[in-house]
């Protein structure tokens, strides 16, 4: 560990030394530029003061403001505005109607640069006030070339302001505008730009259409650039809604360019992009080996924000293997990296997943450590907005306050009491400031702090959701075991129901079969009936036989199984003697004869 701290002090040396030979040269040749440029204007400022015609004086003015608007770009805008009042002069008295077209279309050029430079300096108000001054006066000469240049410059505005809506409007107003001109590179500009936008509303729908359309135009140019920065923006879109296999087509296309045209940077990004979805799906093995060759190509060209990413990506894809010194050590080197080009995106990243590295060994010092580091570097991100304007502001206060020493120097001595109730007044002001900034870090520290807690309580809950998920999962596979059981007493059921069913038919085939013969029996019965009351005597001659009888006949059934018979029978030892007879269904017999004997 010693041995590699020695060797990254003497590479910072060797670095710093020759950083400092670099800056000399560079600001030799700046020098040497800078007064080639200085020539080149004096040169024409003296052409401008001979020149006659009056648009060519336009001309050199607006070539003068050029020279100066990267140097110097407030002395541009005065060049500009000098240009823009003598054109707006000549376009008022010139009867020359092609004259007076010239003049428009200066005026709205210098109106469009003015913008340009106020855009670059984050003025974004006075640049859109600008533009669209520009653009009038474009309207009226018909310019469509330069008409399509305002509105792309308007959307440009509008998208760094954050109003995507009106972006995308002017953007597409720019498209109409190049293509009715056939200017397929304004338009693949502005189709690119809206695809851009679309991704950070988050309407990847509109995204991929619309980069999709821009690859299409720069095909048909033969923009190989183009087609491979569009196909891999068009790869994020789809890495972002976690469509992973139309992502890596893209991303495979854009790298198979980049091959081709042996683009390091583009095969650097478009490799990283590959190792990240690798990562995501669990290919852990080929993710190490696309960040590798996106470190190589980065290496080639030294570019030490890309290399401090990809080690990132790297060291992450590590710490799932659990391979955690080397997950440890790439993470290193993706910080030593980040601090090296004050990449703050990157420190942070380092910071965060070294964090959880050491967490997952359980060395919670060093996790504490690298989590506090990441919240500072956090805050520090946060607060970079509030710092600079802060700065702006004691900027601003101390510039005010030496213009006032000044002021207080030239005055007479009477007004000393009043200047010394004036430094009163701006030290309690100063002051007060000084409250309010250390208010302010007061917050900051206090919203870090409850920013920890709420990582402490976000790492708790995923914990806690862990432990649900994998108790709910055992659940789960008790569910699927007691479904499997409840399908098997179903089948079980259905199969005893079928055997049911098949013997209700039996039983109603029985059923049928005993009330076919049921009924058989039954008029056999009824016709052994009508037979029977045949062979009963009737009950007139009984009454007439025997006055003052009746007879108790109750069958239990239908027939009954006893019956009776009497009769008066006349013969040589008896006159008018009744004989009777009751036999039973076993064929036994009682017989009587009695001779007018009347049984009540």
């Amino acid at each position: 560990m010693a041995t590699k701290l020695y060797n990254i002090m003497n590479y910072n040396r060797y670095f710093q030394k020759f950083l400092t030979a670099f800056i000399l040269i560079i600001s030799i040749v700046a020098t040497i530029s800078g007064q080639s440029q200085q020539k080149k204007i004096d040169s024409l400022l003296t052409i401008s003061k001979k020149m006659q015609a009056v648009t060519n004086k336009i001309k050199i003015l607006i070539e003068i403001a050029d020279l100066h608007e990267k140097q110097e770009p407030e002395k541009a805008i005065e060049y500009y505005n000098q240009a823009y009042e003598l054109a707006e002069k000549i376009a008022e008295d010139s009867k020359n109607a092609i004259e007076k077209k010239t003049c428009l279309n200066y005026k709205g050029k210098c109106l469009l640069y003015i913008s340009m430079i106020k855009d670059e300096t984050g003025s974004y108000d006075d640049a859109l006030k600008y533009s669209l001054q520009s653009l009038e006066n474009y309207i009226k000469t018909e310019n469509h070339p330069s008409i399509a240049d305002v509105y792309n410059n308007i959307g440009g505005i509008y998208y760094r302001k954050g109003d995507y809506a009106k972006a995308i409007d002017y953007f597409q107003k720019s498209i109409k505008q190049s293509e009715q001109i056939g200017d397929t590179q304004r338009t693949v500009k502005c189709v690119n730009n809206i695809g851009i936008i679309s991704i950070y509303m988050k309407n990847y729908p509109q995204g991929i259409e619309y980069l999709e359309q821009a690859i299409e135009l720069c095909d048909k140019i033969h923009d190989t650039v183009g087609v491979a920065y569009g196909l891999n923006n068009l790869g994020s879109i789809y890495f972002k809604i976690n469509e992973y296999d139309k992502a890596i087509e893209k991303y495979k296309k854009a790298l198979e360019i980049n091959r081709k045209r042996n683009d390091k940077p583009g095969l650097a990004r478009t490799l990283n992009n590959i190792g990240l979805i690798n990562k995501n799906t669990g290919k852990y093995e080929e993710a190490i080996k696309n960040f590798e060759e996106a470190i190589s190509h980065n290496e080639a060209r030294n570019d030490r924000q890309g290399l401090a990413s990809c080690y990132n990506n790297m060291g992450m894809v590590y710490t799932k293997m659990k391979k955690y010194n080397k997950a440890i050590e790439t993470l290193e080197k993706s910080l030593s990296y980040s601090k090296e080009v004050g990449a703050k995106s990157e420190i942070k990243d380092a910071y965060n997943n070294l964090s959880d590295c050491y967490a997952a060994i359980s060395d919670f010092e060093n996790a504490y450590k690298y989590e506090h580091l990441f919240l500072i570097m956090y805050d520090s991100i946060y607060n970079e907005e509030s710092s600079r304007t802060y700065h702006e502001m004691e900027a601003k206060y101390q510039n005010e306050k030496k213009q006032h020493e000044i002021e207080m120097l030239n005055k007479d001595n009477a007004l000393k009491k009043a200047d010394i109730a004036k430094k009163e007044a701006e030290n309690k002001k100063q002051r007060i400031v000084i409250l309010f900034v250390v208010g302010g870090l007061l917050l900051v520290i206090i919203f870090s702090g409850f920013l920890y807690r709420l990582i402490l309580q976000k790492k708790k809950a995923n914990k806690l959701l862990a432990r649900q998920k994998t108790e709910i999962e055992k659940k789960n596979t008790q569910l699927e075991f007691a479904n499997a059981e409840i399908m098997q007493q179903k089948e079980e059921i259905q199969t005893q129901a079928e055997q049911l069913i098949i013997a209700n038919k039996d039983l109603k085939k029985q059923h049928d079969k005993i009330i076919e013969q049921n009924r058989e029996i039954t008029e056999s019965i009824e016709y052994a009936r009508y037979i029977q009351s045949a062979v009963l005597t009737p009950m007139q001659e009984i009454s007439r036989l025997l006055p003052f009888s009746f007879v108790l006949h109750l069958p239990k059934d239908i027939v009954s199984g006893d019956f009776y018979w009497i009769t008066t029978v006349n013969s040589a030892d008896s006159q008018g003697a009744t004989h009777s007879s009751l036999a039973d269904n076993q064929g036994t017999s009682q017989s009587r004869t009695r001779t007018s004997v009347a049984t009540i």
